[in-house]
């Protein structure tokens, strides 16, 4: 055994581990990086929020104490955790959530509908406190209109913007800039249905997809690049549906949903309050599926970080039918 002078090894707070099936992780929501670790990792590190680490070590055969030794080291190398005297010195991270507002996302599908009613949809949003909103445009959709939709935004409650953009003429770089420039709400700004050479990407938060996007149907889709590690994603994820939570939508035809996908509608914005929706038990039926009540998900090491779907399932319990991934075999298929 190394001749530490601290007693215990702890990860640092900020750095949740997940037990699946065969392996698990160790998620760092502070860096936004997670580490694939054994199951038997995983039960060390368990033992060790407890127990010395010369009590874990001499716990040990004498062919795996080096084996302790080595891994040790890795986790401290990766910055990943410490040496401390006491445990009760470096409490776990506090996972209680307050959102006092009554919806904090909001998905838009842009149209010449819910153009002509955009200042009522904002009011209300801002009324519920709302603080993202994404609008997508799946024709092609003017960048004078669009500039007229964002203008209303400012002085609300919305905090953050994101925008997907079809492809078209005037979505040249110099344009998008000058719309970034003055809304600087606006955190990320995508061009679907777009050749990779078409656009000089000359900021971070400009990107493209060169694949088209005609409807909501190109939704869903669930791959470590959809991957979300942060501590609010993970304080969220326990208690909540990281996809539908304090979410709501309003479609190309100004219908009101949970999600684009969702097949259930709640009425048209033209002719119903926000804040009377939301406040349904039906409107909230999903917001209480975590990935612990998902079949398979809830054996998954990527369950922390991984978006959700709810629907594109056969039922609201099932995985999502668009995520490829098989934490029995740890492939993708």
């Amino acid at each position: 055994m190394k001749a530490y002078k601290k007693r215990y090894f702890s990860l640092f707070n900020n750095c949740i581990t997940v037990k699946g099936i065969n392996r698990s992780t160790i998620c760092d929501l502070q860096k936004g990086e997670y580490y694939l670790i054994s199951n038997k990792l995983y039960d060390t590190l368990e033992t060790l929020k407890t127990n010395s680490f010369k009590t874990v070590f001499q716990s040990l055969p004498a062919t795996e104490r080096n084996d302790l030794d080595n891994v040790i080291s890795k986790l401290l190398n990766a910055n990943l955790g410490h040496f401390v005297d006491n445990l009760s010195s470096f409490p776990a991270l506090n996972n209680d959530i307050v959102r006092p507002n009554f919806i904090e996302d909001c998905i838009i599908e842009l149209s010449n509908i819910n153009f002509k009613h955009f200042q009522r949809i904002i009011t209300q949003l801002s009324e519920l406190g709302c603080r993202t909103i994404e609008f997508r445009a799946y024709k092609i959709f003017s960048l004078n209109k669009l500039d007229s939709i964002l203008k209303q935004c400012v002085n609300t409650s919305i905090s953050n913007i994101e925008i997907y953009l079809r492809y078209h003429g005037n979505l040249n770089t110099f344009n998008i800039n000058n719309l970034i420039s003055k809304y600087p709400l606006i955190s990320k700004f995508v061009i679907h249905s777009c050749s990779n050479s078409t656009l000089n990407l000359s900021s971070a938060i400009i990107s493209y997809l060169p694949n088209k996007i005609s409807s909501h149907n190109s939704c869903g889709v669930i791959t470590p690049n959809n991957f979300v590690i942060n501590t609010m994603f993970y304080s969220e994820g326990l208690k909540y549906n990281t996809c539908l939570y304090k979410k709501i939508s309003i479609n190309e035809s100004g219908e009101i949903t949970n999600c684009p996908s969702l097949k259930f509608k709640f009425g048209s914005i033209i002719n119903n309050n926000l804040y009377t929706i939301i406040t349904t038990k039906l409107f909230k039926q999903y917001w209480k599926i975590t990935k612990d009540k998902i079949k398979t998900c809830k054996v998954c090491e990527f369950r922390r970080i991984c978006s959700d779907c709810r629907a594109y399932v056969n039922n609201p319990y099932d995985k999502p039918i668009k995520c490829s991934y098989d934490p029995f075999t740890n492939t993708h298929h």
